[in-house]
């Protein structure tokens, strides 16, 4: 079997060939796709702001370490969430950002 798809008025699921599931959205525009590649499962997001994870007590990452990404300055501030990112200097340095946009260098 090539594809397995299901679809219905809440959003459209299809399993693809190989290692590969796609959860579209109702007007599937947007999906979430998990796959692996031999090594790792990889998770994609297409035209999504953000990614949300309700209803959790803990988020684990367990023994892995966390990357993150540098860039040059915290993102977009909004109410009641903090930004922690890692700014693309050398070394590369640490930082919170609070909801009204206050940096905090922290290592």
């Amino acid at each position: 079997v090539e594809q397995f798809a299901f679809n219905s008025m809440a959003g459209f699921l299809s399993v693809m060939r190989g290692n590969a599931v796609r959860i579209w959205n109702s007007n599937n525009t947007d999906f979430v796709a998990m796959s692996h590649d031999g090594t790792d499962f990889n998770f994609a997001f297409t035209n999504t702001l953000d990614a949300n994870f309700t209803g959790l007590t803990r988020f684990k990452i367990g023994a892995a370490s966390l990357y993150i990404s540098e860039k040059a300055a915290a993102g977009d501030d909004f109410g009641g969430l903090g930004q922690l990112w890692v700014k693309n200097t050398n070394p590369t340095q640490l930082w919170f950002t609070d909801d009204l946009g206050n940096d905090t260098q922290i290592v």
